[in-house]
Formats: C-alpha cells, structure tokens, sequence
C-alpha cells in the first residue's frame, strides 16, 4: 500500500501534463469563442498546434511543479486528519481553486487594456480546467496507510 509519500508521482505525472492541458484549454477556449476562424485554419496549423503541445509539457513542469506539490502537500495532509476530504470531489474543488486563485496575477496582467469580460472568463477557465484535472491526477496517486 502506497502512503502519502506517493503524492510525489502524483506531482510528477501532473506537472507533466499541465503545460499541454493548460494550451488545449485555452486553444478550445479561442475555438469556442472565435468559430468563424476555424475555417481558415489548414493542416500545418494543427501540426503546429501538436509541436506546441509537446513543448508545452516542460513549461507546464517548470511553472505548475511548486504549486501542484503545495496543492496535494496540503491535501494529503488534510486527507490524513480528516477523512472525508479524502473524496475526488473535494480535491477537484480545491485545484480549481488553488488554479484560480494561481491565475490572477497572469489574467491581471494580460488583461489591463479592457478587452471585456470574454478574455477574462477565458483566461480563468483555462486555468481552472487544468487545476481540476491535476487535482484529480494527484488524488488518484495518493494513498492512506489506514486506507482500504
């Protein structure tokens, strides 16, 4: 039986993803609020959109390891004090917290012109999706000694 130590491959497995889930997130973002462009878009873009993808998986470990090991640091140890905090439900809730609240100072500062309230909805879920799926990561790698 894996103990909390375990949140350390959670961690990993989750930093490597939150590069190109925080890209796919924003670019279907930009689909969705922007269809009329899709139709412009040829094959070379979506191989470039692949390159980008891979790209993406060291920034996001670079950028999302700290706060993703702060995350289910403190979820774990949560988890061990009271066990029903321990559900995939409640660690879902705190990434898309813990991400939101990681996105301010990112929106804050792309926004400033005032370009209106699409961009900043944009720019926050696609910080939100990736702390939920990275919560979940995390939850489903760790584990409790008194556990079944």
């Amino acid at each position: 039986m894996r103990s909390t130590s375990s949140i350390l491959a959670g961690t990993i497995a989750a930093s490597l993803l939150v590069g190109p889930l925080l890209l796919f997130s924003l670019l279907t973002g930009l689909v969705i609020q922007y269809p009329e462009q899709l139709q412009s878009l040829g094959v070379e873009h979506f191989g470039f959109v692949i390159l980008l993808l891979a790209a993406s998986m060291p920034v996001g470990l670079f950028i999302g390891g700290l706060p993703i090991l702060f995350g289910a640091s403190v979820m774990s140890w949560l988890g061990r004090h009271a066990p029903k905090s321990r559900s995939y439900s409640v660690w879902a809730a705190a990434g898309a917290a813990l991400a939101t609240l990681f996105s301010i100072p990112f929106v804050a500062s792309l926004t400033r012109d005032g370009n209106g309230e699409g961009p900043l909805l944009l720019l926050i879920l696609s910080f939100t999706v990736p702390g939920i799926v990275c919560a979940l990561i995390c939850r489903h790698l760790t584990a409790w000694p008194d556990q079944d």
